[in-house]
């Protein structure tokens, strides 16, 4: 069975692959046996499992892989079944998803829907089986979409998937199946949303469901889900009793991808029980095991950052500062391998076009000759000299400018890779505050160091948005926010229980240079709001309201709390956080208010002038 891990939040969660082949022998024997087979459906099904499992099972590249999915693709086609055609396209998806090719495994899975709802017409057994076909390509697309984080369309196309299984009544074992699995696409999704109650409720579901139809391998994937969901509600205990028995199971089965993914998620719970030495030995454990899978870098990076943790509950501040330098640099060596291969990428696409344009440019030029030979003698051959030289001055300008489009390229790929380090760097300075923190006992000195840590990672986000997206020097400041808001609550203890938090964003993409200023004020009155607003509030209520009138971004921040001493306010004396925001506020030529309306209320209007880009839909 195949999986796919999404690591969110510094967790991995697991998704079963649904329909893709079971294990594959790679060897240039296979495939000239494969070729070999006569039986058209047997050998094309074959060569695309091929392909997909030289990529799954990491014993090639993309560019080995494809070339086995392209040639079951010519020949499904020779044979005219609109059967084959949808699976090969359905298994070509699989391997553009590996690589991160969102756009082309989406359309390979539109056209093999497309297919496979042709035949699922009538009530004949092969009409049942397509919509079985119909309803996994469904779940496909929606899998899909998570991994892009694109979540709206994702929960759009899950619930296309349970309504087309709910209006044809798919009840079999099969079907059931992948309804288990929507169930657990649904958990991951809220998960995303850090809507972690629904994510619980949603991934015992799917547990049940799949128990229910007897599919142990999948309840146990489900299982891990679910784990995980609890160690992030704080339910500890049951997680590390639900570790145990994934380990259990996965141990069994002698599946040691899955087992390893157990190792990698266990020690954050533990560290949630003080179990602090038995979360070092397993997380070494994961570590090592780590080394025997593809996704070794991803997984280590993340255990070292737990593991980091560990040491600095346990008071050995060098172990600590270790493991939390190797998880950066792992995570420096993860992002410089995909970089290194995306430039592979651009420079084999970049060979192939230039070999077809030469191709294409000698045949017509062969065909230039004979017609100018036969038709025009002599006095052709000055006008051949002189389309030549048209031709190759041609030639010469579309390779110059193949040259400039990569170089583009290249130039796109380093600039994320600059911000992907300064986020980096920001980190380790975070880092090291955090343990220079730990180590004194003064009150205000550890509460200074906490305070300038927040500030850090309010600048670090920003870099960390530009490097993820393709916009490398605008920010969307709703996704911005949300997370500085969801971090901040975070960091004081706070959760959806225990706070009564209203967002409201209607944002503007803005250049880095604005976001930054803006990040760091909110930062601050956040700051204040949690530190003393709610201290002897029943029941907190914190409101974050962001949106556009006309040419400026109006920023409204309340709190039900005592409220602020407007006196003190006012003096041109005060703390560093205060004359922060007013520097800040200054810089960005925008208008600050600050009153008492049952509680804090602090309004920012910051004029757009050229900074705003794009509009972004509401939250």
């Amino acid at each position: 069975m195949h999986y796919k891990f999404l690591l969110a939040s510094g967790l991995w969660f697991i998704s079963v692959l649904v329909g893709l082949p079971g294990k594959a022998q790679t060897t240039t024997a296979d495939s000239a046996r494969i070729v070999a087979i006569k039986d058209d459906s047997t050998r094309i099904r074959q060569l695309a499992k091929l392909g997909v499992d030289i990529m799954y099972e990491g014993t090639g590249r993309y560019e080995q892989a494809l070339p086995y999915l392209q040639l079951a693709d010519e020949q499904a086609k020779e044979t005219g079944s609109t059967l084959l055609q949808a699976h090969v396209l359905s298994m070509r998806a699989e391997l553009e998803r590996s690589i991160a090719h969102w756009a082309e495994a989406l359309r390979c899975l539109g056209q093999a829907e497309q297919g496979f709802a042709q035949l699922a017409m009538g009530k004949s057994p092969a009409a049942a089986r397509s919509r079985y076909f119909v309803l996994l390509v469904k779940l496909k697309i929606a899998q899909i979409q998570l991994d892009n984080n694109d979540l709206v369309k994702a929960r759009r196309s899950l619930e296309a998937a349970r309504q087309y299984q709910q209006q044809h009544k798919m009840t079999d074992r099969d079907s059931e199946r992948l309804v288990s699995d929507i169930y657990n696409s649904y958990s991951i999704l809220e998960g995303k949303l850090k809507n972690r109650p629904k994510s619980l409720a949603y991934a015992d579901t799917s547990a049940m469901r799949s128990l229910a139809v007897g599919d142990t391998s999948d309840y146990y994937v489900t299982l891990l889900n679910t784990a995980i969901t609890r160690k992030n509600l704080g339910h500890f205990a049951i997680a590390v009793s639900q570790y145990e028995a994934c380990a259990a199971y996965f141990a069994r089965q002698k599946n040691l991808f899955a087992l390893t993914m157990v190792y990698a998620n266990m020690p954050r719970a533990l560290y949630g029980l003080k179990r602090y030495d038995e979360g070092i030995r397993i997380a070494n454990k994961a570590i090592a095991m780590a080394n025997n899978t593809a996704d070794r870098l991803a997984i280590q990076s993340d255990v070292n950052e737990a593991l980091s943790q560990l040491y600095e509950a346990k008071g050995d501040h060098r172990q600590a500062l270790r493991a939390f330098r190797q998880s950066k640099a792992q995570q420096d060596s993860l992002f410089n391998q995909e970089k290194e291969r995306q430039i592979q990428e651009l420079e084999s696409k970049y060979e192939a076009e230039k070999r077809n344009a030469e191709i294409k440019q000698l045949n017509e030029e062969r065909s230039q000759r004979h017609w100018q030979l036969a038709g025009l003698g002599g006095g052709a051959l000055l006008l051949a000299l002189l389309l030549g030289l048209s031709v190759s001055q041609s030639r010469r300008l579309r390779q110059g400018s193949q040259r400039m489009s990569k170089q583009a390229d290249q130039l796109q790929l380093l600039m994320r890779e600059l911000h992907h380090r300064a986020k980096n760097n920001l980190a380790i300075v975070s880092g090291l505050l955090e343990l220079q923190a730990n180590r004194t006992d003064d009150g205000r000195t550890k509460q200074a160091f906490q305070e300038g840590q927040q500030r850090i990672h309010a600048m670090s986000l920003i870099h960390q948005r530009l490097y993820q997206t393709d916009a490398l020097t605008t920010i969307d400041l709703r996704d911005y926010i949300s997370n500085l808001v969801q971090s901040m609550m975070n960091t004081y203890g706070f959760t959806p229980a225990t706070l009564d938090l209203h967002m409201s964003l209607v944002a503007d993409a803005v250049d880095a240079d604005m976001a930054i200023p803006m990040g760091l004020i909110i930062n601050e009155v956040l700051t204040n709001a949690f530190k003393y607003a709610f201290g002897g509030v029943e029941h907190p209520r914190l409101s974050v309201i962001l949106h556009t009138n006309h040419d400026v971004i109006l920023l409204e921040i309340a709190d039900n709390g005592p409220g602020v001493d407007l006196t003190a306010w006012q003096q041109a004396t005060g703390s560093f956080g205060k004359q922060l925001i007013r520097n800040l506020s200054d810089q960005l030529d925008a208008e600050l208010t600050v009153e008492n309306r049952q509680g804090t209320y602090v309004r920012l209007q910051v004029p757009v002038g050229v900074h705003a880009t794009a509009r972004v839909a509401a939250v």
